[in-house]
């Protein structure tokens, strides 16, 4: 599966320290895009943030996901579980972020289609302004899940959960800006 996602343009995380024949693989994701593609198409890989917190430039995210012997069943016309998700693994990996904005920025992700979470988990990460806005963002959302009755909410309101979240996003990057150009 290493080989198909390297065919495809993807880089293992921390290959040199991966062990051969790990069911577990990590993929670099830039700017959140290939975890979002992934999902769009059935599967369900975790995502991964502050790959290279010591680097600002290099890629911060990625998703990785762990395989067990049910990926070899099969899923009709000879193929298997395996089989699907390589073809897609190769099909998503191959991402370029373009765009005039960082691929570790929310702008840089939103820009591209990717996914904001794992952004929104990165700033979560140390004490500051950052996970204060994080937690309010996520208690809000939480809350609003929680307090709607339904976590799949369907009707008229379906998408209200989705609009609170970009609300959210875009309150949350305004009091990013704000504080970094306080400092």
């Amino acid at each position: 599966v290493a080989a198909a996602a390297e065919r495809g343009g993807a880089r293992v995380v921390h290959a040199a320290h991966r062990r051969r024949g790990s069911t577990v693989l990590a993929l670099y994701s830039e700017a959140a895009v290939s975890v979002r593609r992934l999902a769009k198409k059935g599967h369900g890989p975790a995502f991964l943030y502050n790959l290279a917190s010591n680097d600002a430039d290099a890629c911060q995210y990625g998703w990785c996901l762990s395989f067990t012997p049910h990926a070899l069943r099969d899923v009709g016309g000879g193929e298997t579980a395996l089989d699907v998700f390589i073809r897609d693994v190769e099909a998503c990996a191959s991402f370029t972020p373009s765009g005039p904005f960082s691929q570790n920025s929310l702008l840089g992700v939103l820009w591209n289609g990717g996914l904001p979470e794992p952004w929104l988990f990165s700033h979560m990460w140390a004490p500051g302004p950052g996970r204060a806005v994080g937690t309010a963002i996520l208690r809000g959302i939480f809350s609003t899940i929680l307090d709607s009755g339904a976590a799949a909410p369907r009707g008229p309101r379906a998408g209200s959960v989705v609009k609170m979240l970009f609300a959210w996003l875009l309150i949350a990057a305004v009091a990013l800006v704000g504080c970094s150009s306080q400092t």
